[in-house]
């Protein structure tokens, strides 16, 4: 894979490129006779049609916002779907990221609920003002999932001083444009590929991990508007990430040939950490555990009945089919915008609570899954329990998580798991794709009536 990502090698198979993303990438970047292009098709067909409902539904609330005056900044996936690659929608990605002032975030989230568009998740409701994402919205007609952040990088620490200064930085230098008749933003060139691609692996929640489409991320962008490495450097150091940009192209930098997929090993993390800027996002994690340890341990207490009732219950009843309907209550109607803040915390709390009682190494998804399903369904949620599985080096990996409303429930940050596994077990299970005709109940039979009888009655 990585060989051919920087074009020293034979593309890998099919199903490989299918579960790394680069399904409709490569079928739009291989030969016409190449053999495994037919196998793709189908994966840009799916991807085309995803970004027709993203269309649809994404227009109206973007006129929605511009006619409220909020300018929308839109980067990351969408962005180099629309804007970068030669063919758009080859590009593939979970969620429709845009940018806005932070002074404007309250203003946007009325607007976009007055569009319809229902809100998954509100940073100032659980009490993180001074995250990232400000709040998550779902379209509900065709599930499309917009991530407004307030600031462009993924720190967590409040009072953040480097944060927001890339943020004005990014706006100072920010290009208007039109997309579909709508003015919109988007980054500078040479900021997409700093602050969009390398800090956002950097210093976001993927700890310095690569994924597949950087490596064509890193080289179109480059190739594109013709970004040397003078320009890159010097923006570098005007943003304090030069050591970054340094560190970040030992692990990927397509003109070199070096690529380096996933997540680098322990002792490489620890260096990165040393030598480049000291505010990033696993520290500012831990920083913020800190501050909310009190509130942290009061959500483990109430959790802690649900994580160990879910282990026993997972024990004794291993059979899916038969555990869950037993925890699927009836509940009253969900007030969404006053609950939210408590499917914050007893998340929190089931997540931690798993992780302490756990005998193994990390958390076990099962029994925090279970635990989630059943504190949730009794707060009224209509949450879905969901495992999949995939190959992965020869080994088959099985996991499960939660889905509301059709995706991932925001709190977990498992977005992707819906196209890295293959879905074995859903329950409430789906509604058929058709409906199914009710059977049609046999009429009695009627005999002939006489003919005499036929005279009589005239």
């Amino acid at each position: 894979m990585a060989a051919w990502l920087v074009g020293r090698g034979d593309a890998p198979p099919a199903a490989d490129l299918r579960a790394a993303g680069l399904g409709a990438y490569a079928y739009t970047a291989l030969a016409p006779d190449h053999p495994h292009r037919a196998l793709l098709r189908m994966d840009y067909m799916r991807a085309v049609a995803r970004r027709l409902d993203i269309r649809g539904a994404l227009l109206p609330l973007l006129r929605t916002l511009q006619q409220a005056g909020i300018p929308v900044l839109v980067f990351k996936g969408f962005h180099l779907s629309e804007f970068v690659y030669p063919v758009p929608g080859a590009r593939t990605y979970a969620d429709i990221d845009i940018l806005l002032h932070p002074e404007s975030t309250d203003d946007a989230r009325r607007a976009s609920e007055a569009a319809g568009w229902r809100v998954d998740y509100d940073s100032a409701e659980v009490g993180q003002p001074h995250f990232h994402t400000a709040f998550e919205l779902t379209h509900p007609g065709t599930g499309v999932c917009v991530d407004a952040h307030r600031y462009a990088l993924g720190a967590m620490t409040p009072g953040l001083r480097l944060k927001r200064r890339v943020t004005r930085a990014v706006w100072a230098r920010a290009r208007e444009r039109t997309w579909e008749g709508v003015q919109v933003w988007e980054m500078d060139p040479v900021d997409a590929l700093l602050v969009g691609l390398v800090l956002g692996r950097a210093w976001g929640a993927d700890g310095w991990g690569v994924k597949a489409h950087d490596a064509v991320d890193w080289r179109l962008l480059r190739d594109r508007f013709a970004i040397d490495d003078r320009e890159l450097e010097e923006r570098a150091r005007e943003l304090g990430c030069a050591r970054t940009l340094q560190l970040f192209r030992e692990r990927c930098d397509p003109e070199q040939g070096r690529l380096e997929l996933g997540r680098p090993s322990r002792a490489w993390v620890r260096r990165a950490r040393a030598l480049s800027a000291p505010e990033n996002f696993q520290l500012g994690a831990t920083l913020l555990r800190a501050v909310q340890a009190p509130r942290v341990a009061a959500d483990v207490a109430a959790a802690l009945p649900y994580v160990i009732r879910a282990r026993q219950a997972v024990r004794q009843l291993p059979d899916l089919g038969e555990l869950l309907p037993s925890l699927t209550s009836a509940a009253p109607p969900l007030d969404a915008a006053a609950s939210r803040a408590s499917r914050f915390r007893t998340i929190r709390g089931v997540c931690w609570g798993s992780r302490l009682t756990s005998t193994a190494r990390g958390c076990d998804c099962l029994v925090r899954s279970v635990a989630l399903y059943g504190a949730l369904r009794r707060q009224g949620w209509p949450v879905s329990f969901v495992s999949g599985v995939r190959m992965e080096e020869g080994r088959m990996r099985k996991h499960a998580w939660l889905e509301l409303n059709g995706r991932p429930i925001p709190e977990l940050r498992e977005f992707t798991h819906a196209e890295k596994y293959r879905e074995n077990f859903r329950y409430p299970p789906p509604a058929p794709a058709w409906p199914v005709p009710e059977p049609r109940k046999a009429e009695p039979r009627r005999e002939p009536v006489p003919a005499a009888a036929v005279a009589l009655a005239g």
